[in-house]
């Protein structure tokens, strides 16, 4: 074969060569086109892939006990306000209730006070003495209400100069029962009763008077009144008086007459017991 066969043989190679290049770059963006998903291939692999997911469990929260709790600060809140304001309102409440409690107390007591009986005694001493003296003793009810059963003991005691009276009620004293002592505003005589020298309604002897009249003795008179009000609360009076019966040069004694002042009282309650 020529050199000229030869040539045209190689450019007959080369231009297949070229042909077959063009034609490999014609078909590659179809091949691409062809190899691409198509939107619906795309879908039914969407829903493929969604159905072979598992699925999620979704974890649902318990719903709050109470709706209308807010998750702000106590003092920002109206229920916070009203409980602080319920737990300060507590201790007023309660003092409020005690100090009402002490005045209603106080306003009773007060009104029994003024409304209750309050005796007195008053004394008629003999102006003379002789050998049958009698001491009239008056229990006066000085208040606004009835005395009720009221107890009167009374000694008539003839005392040394140099002591003082007994204060004992020794047996045979003078006890007196007034079941009711109404209320007066003047010295009455509706309560009023004698009392003879102790022990018993007795008489006084020579040396008894003789004393009397030279001042080596003097006359005592002292007791207590036990007695309750309207209100059925008990009180009590004490009592004492005294008298020096010396004439003449003796009529100066001393005596020691200072505790029987000091005896008179009045309370509450029992008696005292001496």
């Amino acid at each position: 074969m020529d050199k000229a066969t030869r040539a045209l043989a190689q450019r007959v190679a080369d231009l297949e060569k070229t042909v077959h290049r063009l034609t490999q770059l014609i078909n590659a963006p179809r091949e691409q086109d062809e190899a691409g998903v198509s939107p619906q291939d795309a879908s039914n692999k969407e829903r493929n892939s969604t159905e072979r997911k598992p699925k999620s469990s979704s974890q649902v929260q318990p719903s709050p006990s109470n709706t209308n709790q807010t998750k702000n600060p106590w003092y920002k809140t109206t229920e916070g306000w009203k409980t602080c304001a319920e737990l300060v309102a507590i201790p007023f409440a309660i003092g409020y209730a005690i100090v009402t409690y002490y005045q209603w107390q106080d306003l009773r007591r007060n009104f029994e006070t003024d409304a209750r009986a309050w005796v007195k005694v008053q004394y008629g001493l003999p102006a003379v003495m002789s050998e049958t003296p009698m001491v009239i003793v008056n229990v006066i009810n000085f208040g606004k209400s009835p005395a009720l059963e009221s107890i009167v003991d009374t000694v008539f005691e003839i005392v040394e100069s140099k002591n003082p009276p007994s204060f004992k009620f020794v047996a045979g004293h003078d006890v007196t029962v007034l079941n009711l002592i109404f209320p007066t505003t003047n010295n009455a005589k509706n309560s009023e009763f004698p009392v003879a020298p102790t022990p018993g309604n007795r008489h006084l002897t020579s040396t008894e008077l003789q004393n009397l009249i030279s001042g080596q003795s003097y006359v005592a008179v002292f007791g207590q009144v036990a007695y309750r009000d309207q209100f059925r609360k008990q009180h009590w009076t004490r009592f004492c008086t005294w008298q020096s019966y010396a004439i003449g040069p003796n009529a100066n004694q001393v005596f020691n007459a200072s505790p029987c002042v000091h005896y008179n009282a009045l309370g509450d309650g029992n008696p005292p017991k001496e």
